[in-house]
């Protein structure tokens, strides 16, 4: 007999699609850091829909809270204080008007938890927003920050010249709103991490940031991007200028932070 298309349609899916596991995943540390249990989570997520039917979405769902747990045990005591209230934003810097709130702040610092593997753009993120904290409580006291991430996580020092960090930043942001920028997450923290800490030859982190850029047979590389094909089509953008705006992004950025073992 053959089957039919809806025969087939009505399979058990028994697999989570990347994204759906993602969100699933987040939403499950956030619900055990909040000190839930969560074994009683399970009923929520099975009724939404999310896991696949039956034994199979409890064995996912099982796996997936093993995984939790670890993580979440090897951060706590980095969460171990008060989280304070969100700081409010508002700073005027070279032209430019901050207003916003920042959260995830603590009595230690600010705490960033992304439940995936540690990437340039998370540390980006941390490292910006570790700024602007600086920033607002510049003559108070010293800060630290921290990422948080799955297979390794970073402690951000206290910093003395924020406004100044800031400012750089901001005027290639607005150069960024003319013209491409030759900066690219991936490629440049791979140039300014060979240049600047492992001190390899300006030629060598070159070489290293266009395998980043190029990709291979295993890995996607950073040039299929569709809004870096777009800009920059098969040109090839890891000039100069990429060699400069990578130091001037990323070598404060590593002369504040370092990794720590959880």
């Amino acid at each position: 007999m053959h089957e039919t298309a809806d025969g087939y349609d009505e399979r058990e899916n028994f697999n989570l699609g990347h994204l759906k596991k993602y969100m699933l995943e987040q939403e499950m540390v956030l619900h055990r850091l909040s000190g839930s249990d969560l074994k009683d989570f399970f009923p929520v997520k099975k009724a939404s829909g999310q896991l696949p039917h039956g034994n199979v979405g409890k064995f996912v769902y099982n796996e997936m809270s093993l995984d939790a747990e670890d993580f979440v045990r090897k951060i706590k005591d980095h969460i171990a204080s008060n989280r304070l209230d969100d700081h409010t934003v508002d700073i005027k810097l070279a032209g430019f008007n901050f207003c916003g709130r920042l959260s995830d702040v603590y009595e230690q610092g600010m705490i960033q938890i992304q439940y995936v593997k540690s990437k340039p753009k998370y540390l980006l993120k941390t490292w910006v927003n570790h700024i602007i904290l600086s920033v607002l409580i510049e003559g108070k006291r010293p800060v630290k920050s921290f990422l948080l991430c799955k297979d390794v996580s970073w402690e951000f020092a206290p910093v003395s010249n924020g406004k100044d960090i800031l400012k750089d930043l901001l005027n290639l942001f607005w150069k960024g709103m003319s013209e491409p920028l030759h900066f690219f997450p991936e490629s440049s923290f791979e140039y300014a991490r060979k240049l600047l800490l492992k001190n390899q030859t300006l030629s060598s982190a070159l070489s290293s940031a266009k395998n980043k850029w190029t990709g291979n047979d295993f890995a996607r590389g950073e040039s299929q991007d569709p809004y870096f094909e777009r800009c920059f089509g098969r040109t090839d953008p890891l000039d100069d200028e990429f060699e400069e705006i990578s130091e001037q992004v990323f070598a404060p950025l590593l002369d504040h932070c370092r990794e720590i073992v959880l």
